[in-house]
C-alpha cells in the first residue's frame, strides 16, 4: 500500500524545533490510524534515528527485538549475544552507545507499558543519570490514549517533568483530505462524513469512486474493513467496554443530555459522568456549551467513524448478519442524509473558521430558552453562532445538507432573524450577520447583495486550500 504524506506542517515544525535543542524528550500521542508513525518517519528521514516500534507482545519479546534493533543501528557485535531480561540493563547499554546527536524513537511505547510498567521507572532512571546530558532527542509515542494520559503525562508518572514537549496528533481537516481524492467534490464530502480525517482510512477508501459502493463493501459487509473496526479500537483502549459502548451508541442516536444518556443505558445519571469525561479525554466525544447564555452543556460524538459506524453497522447488524446482500438501498429512507445533516454543521464550522466572513473569536452551536413562551415552544436552536466580544459583531448561521432555492433561503434568513432576538448579547450595540450554508444554494449572488447576509455552498468549500 503506497502511503501519501499530507499536511502536518505544524507538527513537523514543532519536532524540528525540538531537534535544535541539545537534549529533548517528546511525547507524541493520538488515536490509532491517525498517522503518528508516518509523521515520525517524515521527521526522521534526514536525521540519524534509531526507531523501534513496540509490538503488542510479551516483555521478553520486546526486549529481544529492541536489543537487535540497537545492535544493528550501532553495528554492535556483542549485544546480540548478551542475555538481557531487564529494561534498565538494556537502556543503560544503549546510553553507552550514544556518542553523536541521535534521535531515539520508541513508537507505540504504550505496548511496552502494557507488558511491564517498570519500563517507565527504568527509562526515567537511565535518562536522569545517563541520557539527559547527551546530545539526543527521545521520542515516545502511543495510541492507547488512556495509558498515555495516566502513565506518561500524569504528574504521578516516573517520566513526569522529563518531557520538553507533548504533541497530540489529531484528525486532518477535510481541506487536506480532498487532496487525497480525485472524485466529485460532493461525493468526496460523503466519504469524509463517514471516516473523517484519518489518513489510513483514506487509503482504504481511495480505490472507490462511488460512496454507496464503498459503504456496501466496507461497512455493510461482514468481511469489510470497517465492519469490526470500532469493536477493535474500543477493546484496545477500554476495560468496561460494555458501558462505554452503550454510551457511544446512545450519543450516536441523538441522546445528548446526561439524563437522556443515563435513561437510555439504564444507569443513574451520576454514574455516567466519569465515563463521559474519559470519552472526552480520548477524543471520542466532546461537550458543547452555547457561546451565549447559561445553557446546559450537551455531549456528542467527536469521531466521524464512530458516529457513522453506530448509525450503519451497529444499527443494522442483525440485517447484515442474516442477509449477505444487505446494502445502502435497504436502509431507512433518508437515514444517511439525516446523519450527514449533523456532520455538515461540523465542516461548516471548519469552513467559517477558514473563510472568516467577519473576524469572530468564538463559534459553536447556540441554544436556549425563549422568555414568556408556552411549554413546547419555549426553546430555540441556531446551527452556528459566531461572535467577537471586542468588536461587538455576531453572526447567525443555518446549515442545510440540501439544495436550497433562493426563495427558501430568504425564509430561512427571516427565521434566523427572529431567533436572533432571543440571543441575549449586546442588544442594541451589536453588528449582526446572517448566513445560509447549503449543499447547493440558488440565487447565491443575489443573497450576498443583501445587507449583512452571507451565502455559501459546496462550491465555496471546494475552493478553500
Amino acid at each position: 500500500m503506497i502511503r501519501q504524506f499530507i499536511n502536518r506542517e505544524t507538527e513537523l515544525n514543532i519536532l524540528n524545533n525540538e531537534w535544535t535543542k541539545d537534549n529533548s524528550f517528546v511525547v507524541i500521542y493520538g488515536k490509532r490510524r491517525v498517522g503518528k508513525t508516518e509523521l515520525i518517519k517524515q521527521f526522521t528521514q534526514d536525521k540519524p534515528a534509531l526507531i523501534y516500534i513496540f509490538p503488542e507482545a510479551s516483555k521478553q519479546i520486546q526486549i529481544n527485538e529492541l536489543k537487535n534493533t540497537i545492535a544493528t543501528y550501532f553495528n554492535d557485535d556483542i549485544l546480540p549475544h548478551i542475555e538481557i531480561s531487564d529494561w534498565y540493563v538494556l537502556f543503560d547499554y544503549l546510553s553507552r552507545l550514544v556518542k553523536d546527536k541521535t534521535c531515539i524513537v520508541f513508537d507505540e511505547f504504550t505496548y511496552g507499558i502494557k507488558s511491564d510498567r517498570k519500563i517507565l521507572s527504568d527509562l526515567q532512571r537511565v535518562y536522569d543519570t545517563k541520557l539527559k546530558d547527551k546530545e539526543l532527542m527521545i521520542i515516545v509515542s502511543g495510541s492507547l490514549l488512556g495509558m498515555v494520559h495516566e502513565d506518561i503525562l500524569n504528574n504521578t508518572s516516573p517520566l513526569y517533568g522529563r518531557r520538553t514537549r507533548d504533541l497530540l496528533v489529531e484528525d486532518l481537516e477535510f481541506w487536506h483530505a480532498k487532496k487525497f481524492f480525485n472524485i466529485d467534490f460532493e461525493e468526496f464530502i460523503r466519504f469524509y462524513f463517514a471516516i473523517g480525517g484519518v489518513p489510513l482510512y483514506w487509503m482504504v477508501s481511495k480505490t472507490y469512486n462511488n460512496f454507496n459502493h464503498f459503504v456496501d463493501s466496507e461497512f455493510l459487509n461482514k468481511k469489510g474493513y470497517f465492519y469490526r473496526e470500532v469493536y477493535f479500537i474500543l477493546s484496545q483502549e477500554l476495560r468496561d467496554i460494555k458501558t462505554y459502548f452503550s454510551i457511544l451508541q446512545a450519543l450516536a442516536s441523538g441522546n445528548t443530555k446526561p439524563t437522556e444518556i443515563a435513561n437510555t443505558i439504564g444507569k443513574d445519571t451520576r454514574e455516567i459522568y466519569p465515563y463521559l469525561e474519559n470519552l472526552i479525554r480520548l477524543n471520542y466525544a466532546r461537550k458543547e456549551t452555547p457561546p451565549v447564555g447559561k445553557g446546559t452543556g450537551v455531549y456528542c460524538l467527536n469521531d466521524y467513524l464512530f458516529d457513522f459506524w453506530f448509525n450503519t453497522v451497529y444499527k443494522y447488524r442483525s440485517h447484515i448478519e442474516l442477509d449477505n446482500n444487505f446494502n445502502v438501498n435497504k436502509m431507512d429512507t433518508g437515514g444517511i442524509d439525516h446523519h450527514f445533516g449533523r456532520k455538515f454543521e461540523d465542516i461548516s464550522k471548519q469552513f467559517l473558521i477558514r473563510r472568516k466572513p467577519f473576524n469572530f473569536t468564538k463559534i459553536s452551536r447556540q441554544w436556549g430558552r425563549i422568555r414568556n413562551a408556552p411549554p413546547g415552544k419555549n426553546t430555540y436552536e441556531i446551527d452556528l453562532l459566531a461572535l467577537n466580544e471586542q468588536t461587538g459583531e455576531i453572526g447567525f448561521f443555518e446549515c442545510k445538507w440540501q439544495d436550497i432555492s433562493y426563495e427558501k433561503a430568504l425564509k430561512l434568513i427571516d427565521n434566523l432573524k427572529q431567533k436572533s432576538k432571543h440571543v441575549d448579547w449586546n442588544h442594541g450595540a451589536r453588528k449582526e450577520h446572517f448566513g445560509i450554508i447549503a449543499k447547493k444554494l440558488g440565487g447565491k449572488e443575489r443573497l450576498r447583495q443583501q445587507k449583512n447576509v452571507c451565502a455559501f455552498d459546496l462550491d465555496d468549500f471546494s475552493h478553500i486550500e
